[in-house]
């Protein structure tokens, strides 16, 4: 993939030479990234810390920031989205995901096929992705068939990968004769050390399999002398060694090897762990010393756990991504059937996530997790509230202005996070996760405090009539001590309930759930206001709004910009706000961007607009130098 940004395009380079130092700058950048960046861009700086951590073997982040970057690139289709569906099926195969692996290698195909010339590295990249995950869920004749498909024009280390993994893949099945075959093709392509190094992996395990002993000794002596670079082959070819000494009998020689490993033993994987590990109590047990055997096999057992806890951590990590994408999706869901399709999804995956992990595993708490990344206990101030700016949470304010006078009536509070691993995270990522974790106990109060500062401090600036709209959930909404809790808030900072103004969704409006009903109820008598968001998706049935008695309702953006492309659903929107009208609630549009929807509005008797043409979301700094008469809208 190609990047115009010379940082981008250099950290490309670096996260071969120097992984390590590419990750960090990586998670810099992506620290740096915000809700304005490039979707590119920032799928970029997630496929290369996916990269990085799959190099390292840290296969959870791996797969994490591999999802990122497929749920950011997807949309964008081409070559961008057929990379990051290749980079997560490459995560997968190694979790042995096969099946979701194959998914990912269709999707990334599809997107492929679209182009009109796919750059050969992609191609490349599909190809041998593809022979892996084939090999690896055991369709072999596939697997083979691609490795014989190769293109005359394939490129050198291409041609190597691919003979690499049919080497690997027929020392897995036992077959020497083939593995010599697709090792000799491997030869002339070995050019650099580290492909070199992997040949001298390949070659070491022939020779065991073949129980060629001799060969075996001269092929180490020779990496010994000139493959001092890479500790972990060397540490595993004196493994597989060891192994090959024992099946023949040769148990001081088998001994001596493991001892010389014991040193570097960290640079083993998991696997080749229990391999040295077996080799070890097989040694010790030959050699009478039970004792020394038992506990060999004790360690041998615990990496085998541990290679079964990450398949495990990998279903649980998988659905949790899952339900947490579809939870941002169903946050933003614009119609009934699409709702019902995705409330349907999420109690599945919900279903499926139960069977697989015990409760606290299931939705863990993302500020506790903030906690531990930060290296903090508590953050509580004087007033018992968390200070969640500290961990990354920071708070913007979108001002909302009358349509015929031009005046400030609110503000509308936006949460956000930059995430210490992952960079700035969506709103509809963000909240679904706090409200499933139970954490929108510590974050609600929080929120509703800092717009208490901000509102008091533009009153002190002449500002009385202004209010904050706050998005309410459920949680807060079923909650017995929340409102209780909002009203000490506001007397704290001398404000009054009519001055903060509670936006709810169109589902929660028209939710049965006792508590939620109750909850408005309550709300509307202590004297807040109330606002029924993304209005007219199509499920809000006229006499439960009646019922909820909100007074505003704001238009959703998709029938704002329908009705700028065609007169009939101008006359739709026209239907909608006078009805609303007719029930007594204003109505604010939503996605204003130009004079002329504005003028549009004015006519069709919409009271109030929001969005970037009237101000984009500002920082509290912003927000206190900010006038409606120096921001024309569409200016």
């Amino acid at each position: 993939m190609s990047t115009d940004r010379p940082e981008l395009a250099a950290l490309m380079r670096l996260r071969e030479e120097q992984p390590e130092l590419a990750l960090k700058q990586a998670q810099a950048l992506l620290a740096n990234c915000d809700e304005f960046s490039p979707g590119t861009e920032v799928a970029l700086l997630h496929l290369v810390t996916s990269w990085v951590y799959e190099t390292q073997g840290d296969w959870l982040p791996a797969l994490e920031a591999a999802t990122r970057a497929t749920r950011l690139a997807a949309p964008l289709g081409g070559e961008w989205a057929a990379q990051a569906w290749i980079r997560l099926a490459s995560v997968q195969s190694q979790l042995q995901a096969y099946a979701d692996a194959l998914e990912c290698i269709d999707k990334a195909g599809s997107n492929l096929a679209l182009m009109r010339e796919p750059t050969p590295e992609t191609q490349e990249r599909l190809r041998y992705i593809t022979l892996c995950v084939l090999e690896g869920a055991g369709r072999w004749e596939e697997a083979q068939a691609v490795a014989a498909n190769l293109p005359e024009d394939a490129g050198t280390r291409h041609r190597f990968a691919m003979a690499y993994a049919m080497a690997n893949a027929c020392l897995r099945r036992a077959d020497p004769h083939a593995a010599a075959h697709w090792l000799e093709r491997c030869r002339p392509s070995a050019l650099t050390r580290q492909q070199q190094a992997c040949m001298a992996s390949a070659e070491m395990s022939l020779h065991c399999l073949t129980q060629d002993l001799p060969a075996a000794q001269a092929l180490l002596r020779w990496a010994d002398c000139q493959l001092p670079a890479f500790p972990a082959v060397l540490a595993q070819m004196r493994v597989l060694m060891a192994e090959a000494y024992v099946k023949q009998g040769q148990l001081q020689e088998a001994q001596s090897l493991i001892d010389s490993v014991h040193l570097q033993a960290d640079t083993l994987t998991t696997d080749e762990h229990a391999l040295f590990w077996r080799v070890q109590a097989q040694v010790s047990l030959a050699l009478g010393r039970s004792a020394q055997a038992l506990e060999a096999r004790n360690h041998e057992a615990a990496c085998i756990e541990a290679r079964q806890k990450l398949l495990n951590d990998y279903q649980v990590k998988s659905a949790q991504l899952t339900l947490h994408h579809l939870e941002a999706r169903l946050l933003l869901a614009h119609t009934a059937q699409e709702v019902q399709q995705l409330k349907r999804a999420v109690y599945h995956h919900e279903v499926l996530l139960a069977r697989m992990a015990p409760p606290a595993q299931q939705a863990p708490s993302l500020v506790a997790e903030l906690l531990v990344d930060r290296h903090l206990s508590d953050l509580r101030g004087p007033t018992g509230l968390l200070d969640l700016q500290r961990l990354g949470f920071s708070l913007l304010f979108q001002p909302i202005i009358s349509v015929r006078q031009h005046r400030w009536l609110a503000c509308e509070v936006l949460l956000r996070l930059h995430h210490p691993q992952w960079g700035h995270l969506a709103p509809a990522e963000v909240v679904p996760r706090l409200e499933r974790a139970g954490d929108m106990a510590e974050v609600g109060p929080w929120i509703l405090d800092q717009a208490c500062q901000a509102l008091q401090r533009l009153q002190a600036q002449g500002q009385p009539a202004l209010c904050m709209a706050l998005n309410l959930t459920r949680s807060q909404l079923q909650s017995n001590t929340w409102p209780a809790q909002a009203m000490r808030l506001l007397a704290r900072y001398g404000l009054a309930p009519v001055q903060v103004e509670w936006e709810i969704s169109e589902a929660m409006a028209v939710d049965e759930d006792a508590d939620v009903r109750r909850g408005l109820s309550r709300l509307r008598e202590l004297g807040f206001g109330l606002s029924v968001d993304d209005y007219g998706t199509g499920y809000c049935n006229v006499a439960r709004l009646i019922e909820v008695a909100p007074q505003r309702v704001k238009i959703d953006r998709s029938l704002i910009q329908a009705a700028q492309e065609a007169a009939g659903d101008e006359r739709a929107l026209k239907s909608l706000i006078e009805s609303s009208h007719a029930m007594d609630m204003q109505v604010t549009a939503v996605g204003v961007e130009t004079p002329a929807l504005l003028q549009r509005l004015q006519k069709l008797g919409c009271d109030a607009v929001q969005g970037y043409g009237v101000a984009p979301p500002l920082s509290p700094s912003g927000l206190m130098h900010w006038q409606p008469a120096l921001h024309p809208i569409g200016q």
